[in-house]
């Protein structure tokens, strides 16, 4: 292989990775999964975890509350390392609460380091003040200011002695909405003129099915009945780009299903649809009526997809060019006529 057909391919490569990158990302998964956004617990600043002669009892490791206890019987807290919140999206915290005894703690969003500080949208239903619960749980919250802290503390008049373990804060990636009809597919467009009435003699791949690359979406079948030669609708979206669809193959199927029944069962659906992996593109339903043992046909194309031939060789560096139709062989030659042959896209 030449140098430049190397470089073509080379290029084709990147370029696809590119284009169909672009298609698998641009779904996003629901994730509560992600950078742990606490890294530390320290005692409150003003109102610790202490005993009755102000010797504070409180340890941690990063993001762990090993000892929690207050027998001061007054306020006390711990706030987490300060986080920098987006109030455009919500955000789960973790942990493994375990309590020896005395009162449960408190999990709130909060102002200050002062181990019971203010809490953000305190009354307003949005806050996130929540008591904890023993076990391993979560809570999912919107904060409504920016920049605070993760306090867990206890009211004033309260004695507690815990530890809370894997205290984790995590952004929640929304749930992108379930791809639509719409999105997937290109506009209806009404096929008008189709034989779906066959005649049993005429070739059906022609007159009864979808244009192009297209799929079926729906039907007018007003008026048509026993006379093959009536006509009618059928409504068909184009694939995307990066899909084909194999030659039209026609599947004797009862499209007319047996009644009577609430739910299909899958025996039935295998009777009535195309195979897997196809799709509908049009149908025969010659003298079809309440009989349903009768055959019909179903005209079915199997899904392709136009990225499964594409060789990936590993980038040098050097190749800046892709062409959209491969050269023939006396362009492979003439590589300065490329220019004139529009047929390339130079990588930005």
């Amino acid at each position: 292989m030449s140098t430049n057909q190397k470089n073509f391919f080379i290029a084709l490569s990147i370029f696809t990775f590119i284009f169909v990158g672009l298609i698998v990302f641009a779904v996003p998964a629901n994730s509560q999964t992600g950078t742990n956004l606490i890294t530390s617990f320290t005692n409150g600043t003003t109102y610790k975890y202490d005993d009755r002669d102000g010797v504070e009892t409180f340890t941690s490791n990063g993001n762990n509350i090993l000892s929690a206890k207050e027998t001061r019987k007054n306020y006390g807290g711990a706030t987490s390392n300060k986080l920098i919140l987006d109030t455009t999206k919500n955000y789960t915290l973790t942990y493994t609460y375990t309590r020896t005894s005395g009162e449960v703690p408190s999990i709130r969003f909060v102002q200050n380091r002062n181990g019971r500080s203010t809490i953000f949208g305190y009354g307003t239903g949005t806050e996130l003040n929540k008591f904890a619960i023993a076990g391993t749980n979560s809570i999912t919250f919107k904060p409504v200011q920016s920049e605070g802290y993760i306090e867990i503390s206890v009211a004033n008049d309260t004695k507690t002695n815990f530890s809370m373990t894997n205290i984790n804060l995590v952004v929640v990636t929304p749930v992108a909405p379930p791809p639509t009809q719409s999105t997937i597919l290109g506009p209806i467009t009404n096929n008008l003129s189709k034989k779906v009435i066959e005649s049993p003699s005429a070739s059906p791949f022609s007159l009864s099915v979808c244009q192009g690359e297209s799929v079926l979406v729906g039907f007018d079948l007003y008026n048509v009945g026993q006379n093959y030669s009536h006509t009618a609708s059928l409504y068909c979206r184009t694939v995307p780009i990066l899909v084909s669809l194999g030659p039209v193959i026609k599947h004797d199927k009862k499209v007319i299903e047996s009644p009577g029944r609430i739910t299909a069962t899958s025996a039935q659906i295998d009777l009535s649809s195309c195979p897997d992996g196809s799709v509908l593109v049009g149908f025969n339903l010659l003298d079809m009526g309440e009989n349903y043992s009768k055959i019909g046909s179903l005209y079915c194309r199997e899904v392709l997809s136009k990225t499964n031939s594409v060789q990936t060789i590993l980038w040098d560096g050097t190749a800046p060019y892709v062409d959209i139709v491969a050269p023939t062989s006396n362009e492979w030659n003439d590589y300065s006529n490329w220019n004139t042959l529009n047929r390339r896209i130079q990588i930005q």
